[in-house]
């Protein structure tokens, strides 16, 4: 891995914040959590005692700009003083049809209308306006641009996120969305690897199926994503989807073929990867909290996601939830069922 171009000096200085971690600090440095409402008290305590890379956040968590700041600010002051020198993630679906600060941010007219104009000039000035408006809120990462290719008509989920149905103009504009991000200083994630458009369910609600061949992919669902890491993309979200011909034991999420073999060493992906939330129910249906985890560590993925607690089926309380799910891995690295070096990965 590259260790996205740092100076020796920066690269020494993690190894040598990351040699002095604790077991569960390091653990707590691979979840992207999310929390109800606007308590920071419980959000606070995920940073001071559970020492979590960042949060998911959502309208729910700040409905304006003056909210947002005073999140962010809030956070990032406690994250000051846990003393370890590891400022947050505040990642956010700012991608068009979905958004947060819907008030006083643009959202744009969407990514398939960016398509549908197919002026890439238009899809870089856009989420450039994205990157300026999320960073100037206290958030540092979008989690955008979305990279699939809207093949299948009845697909439920992704619709008007994707820049529409051809291999070509989709590629185009995830390049120019992760040229107008990066250029205007925030993290942007393309998302859902290796493609979510040929489904004819939401992985929210079920475990989808696409019964492609590793051929059919290469020259379909996963050009735009090699193209967006030609672009300099820097992080790639998992899809809680079965490829039964790529493995036909693992959705891709938990595949160490998919996330590792494809995406890491084929593809030549040297960013990060963070999961789709684990809490959707394409995942829990099937998954204990923990194991989903760890199956998802092993597989490659470097941040896995607890986010949307909107979506859960049942009546558990989420906090115990990720709490389990946190506990979970520290134990599988002690137990020996997770090596250490994974996690110093």
């Amino acid at each position: 891995m590259k260790n996205f171009n740092l100076p020796k000096g920066k690269r020494d200085h993690l190894r040598q914040i990351i040699g002095n971690l604790s077991l569960e600090q390091k653990v707590g440095q691979l979840f992207m959590l999310a929390f109800a409402g606007k308590d920071l008290a419980y959000a606070k305590q995920l940073v001071e005692e559970r020492y979590v890379s960042g949060f998911y956040i959502t309208q729910d968590n700040a409905e304006t700009m003056v909210e947002a700041r005073y999140v962010t600010q809030t956070l990032q002051d406690a994250a000051c003083k846990t003393g370890l020198d590891l400022p947050l993630i505040f990642s956010v679906d700012q991608e068009g049809a979905w958004g947060v600060l819907i008030s006083e941010t643009e959202t744009g007219p969407g990514n398939l209308a960016l398509g549908a104009a197919d002026d890439t000039n238009l899809t870089a000035e856009i989420y450039g306006i994205y990157a300026k408006e999320i960073m100037a809120s206290g958030y540092n990462v979008i989690l955008s641009p979305c990279s699939d290719i809207n093949s299948n008509p009845d697909n439920p989920i992704i619709g008007t996120r994707a820049f529409g149905e051809s291999v070509e103009k989709v590629s185009r504009h995830v390049a120019a969305a992760v040229k107008g991000a990066l250029e205007n200083n925030i993290v942007c994630c393309g998302k859902h690897f290796p493609g979510h458009g040929d489904t004819g369910e939401d992985s929210h609600r079920l475990l989808p199926m696409v019964d492609r061949s590793l051929e059919d992919l290469l020259v379909q669902d996963l050009v735009p994503f090699q193209t967006g890491i030609e672009a300099g993309l820097p992080m790639i979200m998992t899809s809680h989807i079965n490829f039964p011909q790529v493995d036909p034991e693992n959705p891709a999420t938990l595949s160490y073929t998919i996330m590792t073999k494809l995406l890491r060493e084929r593809m030549g992906f040297d960013g990060v990867i963070v999961t789709d939330s684990m809490n959707m129910w394409g995942m829990r249906k099937y998954y204990d909290p923990a194991e989903s985890a760890i199956k998802a560590l092993k597989a490659g993925c470097d941040i896995i996601m607890l986010s949307e607690e909107h979506y859960e089926h049942d009546q558990e309380d989420y906090a115990a939830k990720q709490a389990a799910t946190i506990d979970g891995v520290i134990q599988a690295v002690k137990a020996g069922d997770l090596d250490l070096a994974v996690i110093d990965k």
